[in-house]
């Protein structure tokens, strides 16, 4: 399921799915790792809303496999506008009712509401 969370990087591009604030002139995705250290930075349209993430270096050289999150950051100009973080595909590994809510743990290992979902796919 897709919901604005943590992802997993196993060696294969990663998905993004993020929208540009409507007043941005640039927008960025800034990649981080388990540690909240920013790994990479890409260079988005500001009228994508999606974006696939090599998982790779400038080098060429693949990330280790982990946990990263994305943010996208729309700015006008210099001036920051917003922070976005970025949803991406997760697999489902246990659904609870949490106070009349449902509340799914992600492989990332991050627990989101089950209305923050935006798609499934098989």
């Amino acid at each position: 399921m897709r919901a604005p969370s943590a992802f997993k990087l196993a060696g294969a591009p990663v998905t993004l799915f993020a929208k540009p604030d409507a007043a941005a002139d640039k927008a960025v995705m800034v990649i981080r790792d388990s540690e909240g250290a920013i790994i990479d930075r890409v260079p988005m349209s500001e009228t994508d809303q999606k974006m696939v993430w090599s998982g790779k270096d400038s080098d060429g050289q693949p990330f280790p496999a982990g946990t990263y999150s994305a943010m996208l950051e729309s700015f006008d100009g210099d001036k920051l506008l917003s922070q976005e973080l970025a949803s991406a595909y997760n697999n489902v590994v246990e659904a609870q009712i949490v106070d009349n809510k449902v509340m799914l743990t992600l492989e990332s290992g991050q627990v989101v509401g089950a209305t923050a979902v935006t798609g499934v796919r098989a």
